[in-house]
């Protein structure tokens, strides 16, 4: 891609990120407040997801034989949905356009990086992430002090994921004093979302990242087990104090999964279940369509008796897209992780450690969340691994050109 293309590609995630996020704030306050949604910004997030959808359509269409196996799969993957949408759909067009973010926003960055030499990766982690990153986050705080005029101090908020999903890029910064800020900053924000996943995803993952840098870095043994007592134990403190000014709501939260099934999310995994098995053979291999559990399902939370989704992605994708849309998901995702044990292989060092990271949360996210189902901060993660699957395409190429050259 040429340097306009890929700025412009720049440009307009920047703006759907920062769209997005405050859409998404602003409309959980507006429907309750006033109870309307939607606006302008969510138009604008719109345009710019479909902007974005069109111009990874078209590259892919132009440069086909480019693709890589991750990639591959991703394009056979969208194929099925949009045929099983086709014949389950409720509104086709918007439904077609939510099957296409997660892969479009892949195939894009994995164009950008494949032939990349090192200008692109450049940009886009020092200066448009950065960017991306404290935008988002000085948009949620204030959006989040909005929000107590209508809700409790309490309330998670899922928009905390527009912050931690970026979290492996903010390992790359050059500068190690923004760097150190802005890990400092996601975990504070993590703990006032008040969304234990977001927690769970932020400390396990920079924990991971820690025992790895360890791992590969020439201290000493002694200056090791310093620099991990160091950080594990400000990572506690700063737990421990947040939960202290939230008159221990915290830790409350987390004693209390057993509890409640993890907000409800036993009783909604038991019934998803329960329902997909009442299904036919056609629907159990094919799918109902998208977001079928909620449209069809009607599956319930004991908490507040209201409809949702699987809150599972693996769940959900067996139920939307049956038994092949699950597999060809689970391919294409086994593909994600050899690409990213490949950086390990090859010594790509940083790419290894934050595909560790950005995968950990992933996996966590898609357990206990959706992902998917939604246009939202899963672009993020999609931007992470199309990155790594470029890169290792690059590099095999070189490696197979000098293999060549020295027969």
């Amino acid at each position: 891609m040429n340097y306009g293309k890929v700025l412009f590609i720049y440009v307009l995630i920047t703006i759907w990120s920062f769209a997005s996020i405050s859409s998404a704030m602003f409309s959980i306050v507006n429907a309750e407040a006033s109870g309307q949604e939607g606006g302008l910004l969510h138009h604008i997030t719109v345009f710019c997801q479909i902007l974005l959808e069109i111009i990874a359509v078209t590259h892919l269409v132009l440069h086909n034989r480019r693709l890589n196996k991750t990639g591959t799969r991703i394009v056979l993957w969208v194929l099925y949905a949009i045929l099983i949408t086709i014949f389950q759909h409720t509104e086709l067009i918007t439904d077609i356009r939510i099957i296409l973010w997660w892969p479009s926003v892949y195939l894009l960055f994995y164009a950008i990086s494949s032939t990349d030499t090192g200008r692109y990766k450049e940009l886009l982690l020092n200066v448009f992430v950065p960017i991306i990153y404290l935008g988002c986050s000085a948009i949620f705080v204030v959006l989040r002090l909005a929000m107590f005029n209508v809700f409790s101090f309490y309330t998670a908020s899922n928009d905390i994921y527009y912050i931690i999903l970026l979290l492996p890029f903010i390992i790359f910064l050059k500068n190690r004093g923004l760097r150190y800020f802005c890990l400092i900053l996601g975990i504070l924000l993590a703990l006032y979302s008040f969304k234990r996943g977001a927690q769970l995803c932020v400390i396990l993952s920079l924990l991971l990242y820690v025992l790895i840098d360890m791992k590969s870095s020439s201290m000493s043994v002694f200056k090791k087990i310093m620099y991990l007592i160091v950080i594990t134990g400000s990572v506690i403190v700063l737990f421990f104090y947040v939960n202290s000014k939230t008159e221990g709501y915290i830790v409350e939260r987390f004693d209390e999964i057993e509890e409640s099934g993890g907000s409800g999310r036993e009783s909604i995994y038991t019934s998803v279940i329960k329902e997909f098995r009442m299904q036919d053979g056609f629907n159990q291999i094919f799918g109902i369509g998208l977001n079928g559990v909620k449209n069809h399902f009607h599956v319930t939370n004991v908490k507040d008796g209201r409809s949702y989704s699987a809150h599972n992605d693996f769940l959900e994708m067996m139920v939307d897209y049956g038994y092949i849309g699950l597999v060809l998901y689970l391919l294409l995702l086994f593909s994600v992780f050899g690409e990213i044990r490949y950086c390990k292989k090859t010594g790509i060092l940083s790419l290894y450690q934050s595909g560790l990271m950005g995968v950990s949360m992933f996996l966590i996210m898609s357990t206990i969340s959706h992902l998917f189902l939604y246009p939202t901060f899963v672009a993020y993660s999609f931007m992470l691994f199309g990155i790594i699957g470029g890169y290792c395409k690059m590099y095999r190429s070189q490696s197979r050109r000098i293999e060549e050259l020295s027969m």
